[in-house]
């Protein structure tokens, strides 16, 4: 994909599963013969420096990012990689790690003669692991939104202030700045694109100035009626991967003192239903299922028995006489993210239950 403008342009590659592969921009600067080629040159220079031009290398770790490298920009650079770490099943980024050095990776042997396993340096490459020169901590809002970068000693390095849309105005101390911590991530799922001002949400692209995808959804209605909408507000819900809003607690514990609820406590248990107004059980499509309705979100959980993909729990929403599959949470409560779910058992008809008020624990 091409990006061009009055001020620079950028190539972007993306890998078969649509993730970015890098990303690789120049400035546009206008060559003047009559200052000379040294003068050009140092111009040149002096506006990748200034507009943060360059190329990146992007790995993953299935859908998050998991690192970004790139060279040195200019001959007096050192390069950088950052690693970046999330909260457990999410998008929620918890720290970052920055070494100020690139990514060396192997060149690509020539396979154009016999095959040998024995001589092939990429099965027998043992990386060694170096030293980090900077850490920063995550301080996200109840949504996972990065609001402060704090460094090793505690300080902000980094802070944004956002407008509704995801639209921000950052700042970075001066020690940020010297050793090159920055965040890109925004909502989550979000990476910002200083060049073009979109944010890289997986599998398209949002502007934050507009609040809206700049591209139809891929999975059109499966994601909802209108394929450009973000969510019905950011303050409530997120779209980590740009194709249907989810609720903004997903992936992330609710508030709670419970420890079966409080993924800070040391010894956290598993999940257990103990709040609930009302429940419905029955057999369904051969299989013996009860629902427990949460009187304070109104949605209804029932312990999955199949235990597809880590699951532990089903969690739906009523929809008049149906309930509707929301998300798969573990064994600790945890919403399952990015996890799609397939038709079986996708709609289940409260008319084949047998229902009754109930009152639960607190």
């Amino acid at each position: 994909m091409h990006f061009d403008d009055a001020r620079l342009a950028v190539d972007y590659a993306y890998d078969a599963l649509g993730r970015r592969l890098y990303k690789h921009s120049t400035a546009h600067t206008q060559h003047r013969p009559e200052a000379g080629s040294q003068w050009n040159c140092n111009e040149h220079a002096r506006k990748q420096r200034e507009l943060g031009c360059g190329f990146t290398l992007y790995g993953w770790d299935g859908d998050t990012l998991a690192w970004e490298s790139s060279p040195a920009q200019h001959e007096s650079g050192t390069g950088r990689t950052v690693h970046y770490l999330y909260e457990p099943g999410s998008f929620v980024p918890v720290a970052q790690a920055l070494r100020q050095s690139p990514i060396n990776l192997l060149d690509q042997p020539d396979y154009s003669g016999p095959y040998n396993f024995d001589e092939d340096p990429l099965w027998h490459h043992r990386p060694k692991a170096q030293p980090f020169d900077a850490l920063a901590w995550y301080q996200c809002d109840h949504l996972g939104t990065p609001q402060e970068l704090t460094d090793q000693d505690g300080n902000i390095a980094w802070s944004a202030q956002y407008k509704a849309w995801g639209e921000i105005k950052e700042q970075r101390s001066a020690s940020a700045q010297q050793l090159g911590l920055t965040n890109p991530i925004r909502f989550q799922g979000q990476y910002h694109d200083h060049e073009t001002g979109l944010h890289y949400n997986r599998y398209r692209y949002y502007d934050p100035r507009v609040g809206r995808f700049v591209s139809k959804d891929p999975i059109e209605l499966a994601g909802g009626i209108n394929f450009f909408a973000y969510a019905p507000n950011p303050v409530e819900w997120i779209d980590p991967l740009g194709l249907a809003k989810a609720s903004g607690t997903a992936g992330r514990k609710q508030a709670s003192s419970k420890p079966n609820q409080n993924s800070n406590c040391p010894c956290r248990k598993k999940w257990e239903v103990n709040r609930f107004d009302r429940v419905c059980e029955g057999n369904l499509n051969g299989t013996y299922v009860k629902y427990y309705r949460d009187p304070k979100t109104e949605l209804w959980w029932s312990a999955d028995t199949e235990g597809h993909g880590s699951s532990a729990w089903k969690v739906m929403a009523q929809e008049r006489t149906d309930l509707v599959h929301q998300h798969d949470a573990d064994i600790y409560g945890d919403f399952i993210t990015g996890k799609h779910k397939g038709d079986t058992g996708k709609i289940m008809s409260m008319k084949r239950m047998k229902c009754r008020d109930a009152r639960g624990g607190n």
